[in-house]
């Protein structure tokens, strides 16, 4: 037993003394997907925990239909429905990882919400990439 506490000392200290060189802080994030299938005029959402407080950033990374502007948003939970409190119209982005839509949340659940706005013309499949803090 008593070798195990040195050993776990030990570790500790050896750990507590290594040092980045640059003063640049280490962020560490998840990232999740939200992939379904919308029809015109649709609206899909679904819920996102958010455990560690920080930056939440979304991109529409695939929509089968290509051209169509979507509404892209990020809001709260409220009893069945996705308040949104942040949206943003954008188009397919899935050549670079490029969020089109940042916000800071603190920790909680919330809701990611894709929405047709009047430019499909055919049932379509998405997909959502959310990187969030861990």
């Amino acid at each position: 037993m008593k070798v195990v506490h040195t050993l776990l000392l030990g570790s500790l200290l050896a750990v507590s003394g290594c040092e980045s060189d640059t003063n640049e802080p280490i962020v560490t994030s998840i990232v999740e997907t939200f992939a379904s299938r919308l029809q015109e005029k649709g609206m899909a959402w679904r819920s996102v925990h958010v455990t560690t407080a920080g930056e939440v950033r979304l991109q529409l990374v695939a929509l089968t239909q290509l051209d169509a502007v979507m509404n892209l948003g990020i809001g709260d939970i409220s009893g069945t429905q996705c308040v949104i409190a942040a949206s943003v119209d954008t188009i397919v982005k899935s050549d670079v990882v490029a969020p089109q839509l940042v916000r800071t949340l603190p920790v909680g659940t919330y809701c990611v919400r894709l929405l047709d706005i009047g430019n499909l013309t055919q049932l379509v499949d998405f997909t959502i990439r959310i990187e969030k803090p861990f």
